[in-house]
């Protein structure tokens, strides 16, 4: 109801549809649904969302019965959803139809009504920057589990493992090696807490690492951040991942072994990462693929690595396309190789090439099923000079006093972000055009209050709000053309004609 009356009054103060749902938080078709809607309608609307979770009274008992089990302990509408998919596939409704079942049956009595601890956001960093790390341990039902959660800031990407015993150095680092694997490349920086398999002390800042995560760090050319002691907020991020394992994962799950437990975890990490995260309101998967793997560092080679060795590698010369040549077949490198020397390994199915000076992995192919032809990556050639939010900007300062404008930007930036850069340059070619203000401002007006958030649409609707041009009148002298002059006959001529005509016709016969 409050979302419904603050709706209500921008739209009474003439702020957009655009505006009021970036205000709210809220996706555009929502503030236009709550618009058309009086408030008994809007009344009627919300009894009708709280029957929507009777869908799931089917469950009731499977639900009760994941309480009582739990008794004690918190358990989680996100944990419940994902076991009972897992369980039975489809369900009649997501996440929210069950919060709002788990809502009857608390103000009913048959559950309890306990609250998990709350974390404050933290502000995101760029893509490709940092990785947070933290452990937690868990009882279950075949003891306790020690696991490590490991997270990209930015995407919310999530790498998790377990063990069944306390963690050591050693095994720190083998998750972490394991997590760059997952990852397809590693961070700038590492954030962790105080942990003594990688910090042994601190000193007012002045830290000391373990010998082995020390010769880790250097090795892979990571820098630290270590948060102080007792301070969750400053690595909030995998604070909350460690909380969504243990709410999500374990809360509501019993296990008949550890490699059961194991093997679960890896199909949950599958589904979780797939989700839309709170925090960012992007599917984790889809962010990371798009924005966070391109900006991840090729992973190094490692003396952690059991088995790992470099004497196997090949060298290769790059041509002037930045293609290199294995068993007849030309993999792309990174264009900044081209025509320099290259190392190559042939393991697992894959060609992996690694910069020879510092042994640095700077490309990964799988390899041909057969010779002959050419196997690309097309970031190795993608200008990644300038940024997709650089171009923002700079589009957004181009017209700065035209708040419609900015908005429509932003609108385009947030909807069509793979595509952003198209939609650009038809945006400039707009610019160049020295469009009438008056006429661009109500083509921006019409475009954010029906929704459209495309180039192409803003500039057919300029195209229409551009009045078509009307010829001038004609201001010169007309001059009246004289008639020619006909000649007239009487009434008798014609009368001696027709005699004469007839006298003939009679002859004739």
């Amino acid at each position: 109801m409050k979302d419904y009356t603050i709706v209500r009054t921008g739209h009474r103060q003439g702020l957009t549809v655009s505006a009021m749902a970036a205000k709210l938080g809220k996706d555009r078709k929502t503030v236009r649904k709550y618009l058309r809607m009086d408030k008994d309608q809007f009344i009627r609307y919300l009894e009708r969302m709280a029957e929507r979770g009777k869908a799931y009274s089917a469950y009731k008992d499977e639900i009760l019965k994941i309480y009582e089990e739990h008794e004690g302990r918190t358990v989680y509408a996100s944990s419940i959803h994902d076991y009972l998919s897992e369980k039975y596939g489809e369900l009649p409704g997501s996440d929210r139809t069950l919060r709002n079942y788990l809502t009857y049956l608390k103000a009913s009595g048959a559950i309890g009504t306990e609250q998990g601890r709350e974390y404050r956001p933290v502000e995101p960093l760029d893509y490709g920057k940092q990785a947070q790390i933290d452990f937690g341990i868990e009882p279950t039902n075949i003891g306790k589990t020690w696991f490590a959660a490991i997270v990209l800031s930015r995407s919310r990407y999530r790498y998790v493992a377990a063990q069944s015993r306390p963690f050591t150095t050693d095994d720190v680092i083998g998750h972490l090696l394991d997590a760059f694997d997952f990852f397809g490349g590693m961070p700038e920086e590492l954030v962790l807490d105080q942990d003594r398999t990688m910090i042994v002390a601190e000193n007012l800042g002045d830290l000391t690492a373990t010998k082995a995560f020390t010769d880790f760090v250097a090795e892979q050319g990571l820098r630290l951040h270590v948060c102080r002691a007792a301070d969750p907020e400053s690595k909030g991020k995998v604070e909350n991942a460690v909380k969504y394992v243990k709410t999500s994962f374990f809360s509501s799950r019993s296990f008949a072994t550890f490699d059961d437990l194991q093997a679960l975890m890896r199909k949950w990490l599958l589904r979780a990462n797939a989700k839309l995260s709170q925090a960012t309101g992007l599917m984790p998967l889809a962010d990371f693929e798009a924005h966070e793997k391109p900006a991840l560092r090729p992973q190094r080679a490692s003396i952690f690595r059991p088995g790992q060795a470099t004497d196997n590698r090949e060298s290769r010369k790059a041509d002037q396309k930045s293609l290199i040549s294995v068993a007849a077949t030309r993999y792309s490198v990174p264009s900044g190789y081209r025509l320099k020397e290259v190392a190559i390994e042939r393991r697992d199915g894959l060609v992996l090439v690694f910069d020879p000076t510092t042994g640095i992995q700077i490309a990964a192919h799988r390899e041909a099923a057969r010779p002959g032809g050419t196997v690309l990556d097309k970031s190795h050639y993608r200008d990644r000079e300038g940024s997709l939010e650089a171009l923002r900007a700079q589009l957004v300062s181009a017209m700065a006093d035209l708040p419609e404008w900015a908005c429509f930007v932003d609108g385009i930036y947030t909807e069509y972000r793979r595509y952003f850069r198209d939609h650009a340059v038809h945006l400039r070619k707009l610019l160049e055009r020295k469009i009438d203000r008056e006429k661009l401002t109500q083509a921006l007006r019409f475009c954010l209050d029906r929704g459209l958030a495309s180039a192409q649409e803003l500039l057919d609707a300029v195209e229409s709000m551009t009045p078509l041009a009307v010829p001038a009148p004609y201001k010169g002298v007309h001059q009246a053309r004289e008639l020619p002059t006909v000649a007239t006959r009487s009434v008798g001529e014609y009368q001696r004609f027709l005699d004469a005509a007839a006298g003939a016709q009679g002859r004739k016969e």
